[in-house]
C-alpha cells in the first residue's frame, strides 16, 4: 500500500484572514448551499458568530418556508448571500471559522463565547425589539 501525504493547499489571496463558512438548507433539505463571510478584524468576527448564533437561535426547529431572518446582521452580511428558489430563501444549518495565516495556510478556528457574547445572544442584541416580537410571532404562527 502506498500512503501519500497532501499538504492543504495554501490561499495566495487569504492572508491574515478569517474567514466563516456558513452552511444553508433549501426547503426540506432539498438542496444544501454555502457561502462565506470574510475578515481580518477579531472584533468584526465576534460580531459575526454573535449575528450567526442569535439567527441559529431564531428557529430552532427549522425556519419555514416564509418566515423571515431579519436585524441590521441579517442585513448586512447575510440577505444577499442566501439562495433563493420561487422568493423562499434558504435556511441556516450552522457555520465554521477558518483563519488563513500570514502564508495563506488555513487552520480551523475553535472559540470559546465569553458571558458578555452569551449575554448579547440570549437578549437577540441587534435585533430592535419589534424585529425580536415579529421572529417570536412568525415561530409561534408556524409551529
Amino acid at each position: 500500500m502506498k500512503i501519500n501525504l497532501i499538504k492543504p493547499k495554501k490561499s495566495k489571496s487569504l492572508k491574515n484572514t478569517y474567514v466563516v463558512k456558513v452552511e444553508t438548507m433549501e426547503g426540506d433539505a432539498d438542496d444544501y448551499h454555502n457561502f462565506k463571510i470574510s475578515t481580518t478584524d477579531v472584533n468584526e468576527l465576534r460580531e459575526i458568530i454573535i449575528g450567526l448564533t442569535i439567527l441559529l437561535a431564531a428557529y430552532p426547529s427549522g425556519r419555514g418556508g416564509y418566515d423571515d431572518y431579519c436585524g441590521s446582521f441579517y442585513e448586512k452580511y447575510v440577505e444577499e448571500e442566501l439562495f433563493s428558489n420561487e422568493g423562499i430563501s434558504d435556511s441556516i444549518e450552522s457555520f465554521s471559522v477558518k483563519f488563513y495565516d500570514e502564508n495563506g495556510e488555513d487552520f480551523n478556528v475553535e472559540y470559546e463565547m465569553d458571558e458578555e457574547m452569551q449575554e448579547r445572544i440570549k437578549n437577540h442584541d441587534g435585533l430592535t425589539e419589534e424585529e425580536i416580537v415579529t421572529m417570536e410571532f412568525k415561530k409561534e404562527e408556524h409551529a
